[in-house]
Formats: structure tokens, C-alpha cells, sequence
């Protein structure tokens, strides 16, 4: 992103700014086809990846795209680390299966050297390359991201196989566990290592949303807090868009600094609930809004969101989510210029 939109994002965050920001999660379900191109050739040909990247920044100017410049192959960076199978497609993003090994065979092998297993040190090589090409530019890679440790679990044992194990062999689950919160951590710190200007981190992980009040404090909250708190020094983002609104008494001592959650939930009541503690993302409805809706949807959900708001500072506008696969580029202008008229006017 631009070094003034990185500025400008710290800044509300940080509570410095009570103007809204606008950012947008995109990653390669949307750019491919925002480019005209196949996933094949945005996946394997780094000048068009760039190109498709910086086309984006020139034409939505005024929109921060986070974490930007991500280079990401769906959900299979992490978990291919584990040696599961990936089916790949042009016209989609590659699909990771669950590894056909026990639990235990898992945790004998050990968390995933990212710099050697799996499409992670591929990655490595593009940001070092990205690198290269952006230091004449002002854009920069100011944030990394990876999956937590719930999501890696949940694609290389399945969802319902790591829910299983939990309740089963809840000994075992928390050492898997274990390794893929490693992993996660391993992974940040590489891609950190790899680029010179990163001051923040994007953490995905949905499957907490899964669990009970009870099993989110003993399964999740001290995973997530071993992560924000290795990296404490940075910007944190969580971006989880589950239905978590049960947990978030529990999540308020997480030590992250902005939360983008769920369309499905109440922007009030989740202001009220985090207590000033993050800055909130969120949380237009991706799909039936940002995607199929007419500016007439766009602006009753941003008005809607005005009117929940308690407190102006922390604000980031963004989608409920990711910016879902086929979402039309005029939304994308039209949700600018109504954020333009609604907040900054």
C-alpha cells in the first residue's frame, strides 16, 4: 500500500483519527477476474501479479487494501506445509485436502519449516522479488498475514475430524495445536524477515466461531494470545467473520489492535462489547450488498453502521469479510464515493 495509507490506517487505529478509513481485504478469489486473467496467470507469473496489484492501487486510490500486496494461494500456504494434496484450477483458487495421517503421525513430523516445505518458501521468493520491484515506488508491504492456527488445523485434519479430536483426544488436539500455533508464528516471522518495512500482521482464523464460551477459553483464546503477543510490537489485525458475538467477553483481553468480524453482527453491540479495546473492522455484507446490491443496499448498510456507531474513533468501513469473488468494480466506486458523502462530507 502507499506509505500515507498505511499512515492513515495507524492513525485510527491507534484512536488518532475519528474519520472513518476504507479498506477492503482482496486476495486472488477477486483479482484474477478484476484483471481479466486466469488464476493460472496470476498465480505463476509474477509480472502480472504485480501489474494486477498495481492496477488496483491506481484505480481505487482511496481505498486501503489490507493487507496489500498479499501473496496468498487460497488456504493452501500453510497447511501444504503438511504435505496434503492440492487440486488446482484456472478459474479458482487451489484447494487443500485434508492430509491422510493420523493425529499422532501429525505430531511426531512436527510444525512445517516455512522456508522449506510446502508453496510458503515460494511465497518468500515473491515478497523478495516484490521487494525489489516496489522500492521505486511509493508503495510498500507494510503488513504480512497468515492463517491461524484453528483454520491450518481444520483444512489438514477437516473441520469436523479437528472437532472430533478435540472432544475425543483433547491431549492430542492441544499439542497438533501447538504445532500449527508455531507454524502460524514461524510463518509471520519469515515473511517479516523477508521485506524491510512491515509494522503489521493480518491473522485469519474463523474457526474459533465454532466453539463454545468455554471451549474457545481452553482450545483458542491462549493460541491467539500466544500469536498478538509475539508480535506485539506490530499492527494486529483478527479478522474472523463467524459468528463469534457469544465470545466476545472472552475476546476482550485478546492483544490485538483491530477486529474485523461478521455482517451477521450488530456493529453497536460489538463496539460495546469490545470496550474501546481494538478498533473495529466491518462490517458491510460482502455478498448481498457489496456484491449484488444496488447503491441504494450500499447506503442503507453504511447509514445503518453510521447509526450503531458509539464512538466515531477506530472505525475502519470495510466488508463483513474478504471482497467476494465476482463483486463488480462499480460497488467498489460506489461504496467510495458513499463513504465520501457519509462520513467525510
Amino acid at each position: 500500500m502507499k506509505v500515507e495509507q498505511w499512515q492513515e490506517l495507524v492513525d485510527v487505529v491507534k484512536y488518532k483519527n475519528n474519520t472513518p478509513a476504507l479498506a477492503l481485504i482482496v486476495d486472488s478469489p477477486w483479482l484474477p477476474d478484476y484483471f481479466g486473467i486466469s488464476h493460472y496467470e496470476y498465480y505463476l507469473s509474477l509480472e502480472t501479479w504485480v501489474d494486477a496489484n498495481i492496477q488496483l492501487y491506481r484505480e481505487f486510490g482511496d481505498i486501503i487494501f489490507v493487507p496489500g500486496f498479499w501473496v496468498e494461494y487460497g488456504m493452501a500456504a500453510e497447511p501444504s506445509g503438511f504435505g496434503g494434496r492440492i487440486s488446482w484450477r484456472p478459474d479458482s483458487t487451489p484447494v487443500p485436502h485434508s492430509v491422510s495421517t493420523s493425529l499422532e503421525d501429525l505430531i511426531n513430523q512436527g510444525p512445517p519449516h516455512p522456508k522449506r516445505d510446502g508453496l510458503m518458501p515460494w511465497i518468500l521468493w515473491r515478497y523478495e522479488k516484490l521487494a525489489e520491484r516496489l522500492q521505486k515506488s511509493n508503495h510498500r508491504v507494510k503488513m504480512v498475514a497468515a492463517r491461524g492456527p484453528l483454520a491450518i488445523a481444520s483444512w489438514v485434519r477437516g473441520v469436523e475430524a479437528l472437532l472430533m479430536d478435540i472432544k475425543k483426544s483433547p491431549g492430542k488436539a492441544k499439542e497438533f495445536l501447538d504445532i500449527t500455533t508455531q507454524l502460524t508464528i514461524d510463518w509471520l516471522q519469515v515473511q517479516i524477515d523477508a521485506l524491510e518495512e512491515v509494522e503489521g500482521i493480518l491473522l485469519l482464523d474463523d474457526i474459533a466461531g465454532f466453539f463454545s464460551p468455554e471451549d474457545y477459553m481452553e482450545f483458542c483464546h491462549p493460541l491467539l494470545q500466544r500469536i498478538f503477543g509475539h508480535f506485539k510490537d506490530k499492527i494486529r489485525i483478527y479478522h474472523n467473520d463467524s459468528e463469534v458475538m457469544d465470545l466476545l467477553d472472552n475476546m476482550k483481553s485478546l492483544d490485538m489492535d483491530v477486529f474485523n468480524f461478521s455482517h451477521e453482527l450488530d456493529f453497536g453491540k460489538v463496539q460495546s462489547a469490545g470496550e474501546g479495546n481494538w478498533a473495529l473492522m466491518g462490517n458491510i455484507p460482502p455478498v448481498d450488498v457489496l456484491s449484488r446490491g444496488s447503491r441504494k443496499d450500499l447506503k442503507a448498510s453504511l447509514v445503518n453502521i453510521k447509526d450503531k456507531i458509539n464512538n466515531p474513533e477506530g472505525i475502519i468501513l470495510s466488508a463483513g469479510g474478504g471482497v467476494a469473488p465476482g463483486t463488480p468494480v462499480k460497488n467498489i466506486k460506489v461504496l467510495n464515493q458513499e463513504v465520501e458523502s457519509l462520513f467525510r462530507a
